[in-house]
């Protein structure tokens, strides 16, 4: 499996993720609509007169600002909705869509507060968008790409070389074993394999070779990814505890945890996968040791074993 395709290379292509646009595009149009409430009138010298009408400057800021800050909310809320009633998931995603609509709202606050603040505490339109523009780099661009910058150092990204061995090198040395090592090996894979019909002899069939070096493969798979995965949980780590100061990534993570995308999906799916080929590998292996013959009610039982829905 391949990692998802990038956000630049959404945009060659002409397919942006929504996520992107939430997160880090997002600010940026509250910031358009909001860098100039109070900052226009500072530049036109009619703040005082704004003043004696509404009787305080905090209270007619709020209300201003509260407008925009909720039709953004309400903007992405609609958006999400009709997505999911687009793909029929309204009822089966309740939770998750609800836990999604919650996390973007209080993203949006995230920023708002903040920017709502540099309103009351900073004079004029263009102060008012640099500070603004200056919070949206430091917290989408410069934390996010330090982070992972210090994390690609620490922790290199891993080009799977052990899996690769384990595929190419590793593989060709099993091919080029006598049967009687490919025997012992299987029992390695397979304790309870010598207690069956042929393994009674102490040494292994020639036409169940294919089987047992496939088992022997997926074995040695097994381990060279299982010290990958310890690698990049390390990485994981890392980067959780980050989410402190790194706001950003936590939205990104927590929002892909929510849709299934995350490394944490892509992992129980790849060991769901697993699961039914090691189910497979010791079908074949112990179904042949046994001489077992298989007749109908048999397939059906092997079907119902990989979780094969009959039609």
């Amino acid at each position: 499996m391949v990692e998802e395709l990038a956000n630049p290379e959404r945009l060659v292509n002409g397919n942006i993720d929504f996520s992107f646009l939430v997160i880090f595009l997002l600010p940026i149009l509250l910031i358009i609509f909001t860098y100039n409430i109070r900052g226009y009138e500072q530049d036109a010298r009619f703040e005082k007169l704004i003043a004696i009408q509404c009787g305080s400057i905090r209270k007619w800021v709020f209300i201003r600002f509260l407008f925009y800050l909720l039709l953004l909310i309400l903007t992405v809320i609609g958006f999400v909705i009709a997505v999911s009633i687009m793909n029929n998931a309204i009822i089966d995603y309740m939770g998750e869509i609800s836990s999604l609509i919650l996390l973007l709202s209080s993203y949006i606050v995230f920023f708002g507060l903040i920017f709502y603040f540099i309103i009351l505490k900073s004079h004029g339109s263009s102060t008012i968008a640099f500070k603004m523009m200056s919070v949206w780099l430091l917290f989408c661009i410069i934390i996010p790409g330090s982070v992972h910058q210090i994390a690609s150092m620490v922790y290199p990204v891993h080009y799977m070389t052990d899996y690769l061995d384990a595929n190419r090198k590793e593989t060709y040395e099993v091919f080029d074993l006598p049967n009687d090592s490919l025997y012992f090996k299987l029992l390695d894979v397979y304790p309870d394999l010598a207690q069956t019909q042929y393994a009674q002899n102490n040494s292994i069939n020639q036409k169940f070779v294919r089987n047992a070096i496939s088992a022997i493969v997926n074995d040695m798979n097994k381990c060279a990814i299982s010290k990958i995965e310890d690698k990049n949980e390390e990485k994981n780590q890392f980067i959780r505890a980050s989410y402190w100061f790194n706001p950003v990534s936590f939205i990104q993570n927590k929002w892909n945890s929510y849709i299934s995308t995350d490394y944490y999906a892509y992992r129980d799916y790849r060991i769901e996968i697993q699961a039914i080929l090691d189910k497979k590998l010791e079908l074949l292996n112990f179904e042949a040791w046994n001489d077992k013959t298989v007749s109908k009610l048999t397939y059906e039982t092997y079907l119902k074993d990989l979780k094969v829905s009959l039609d």
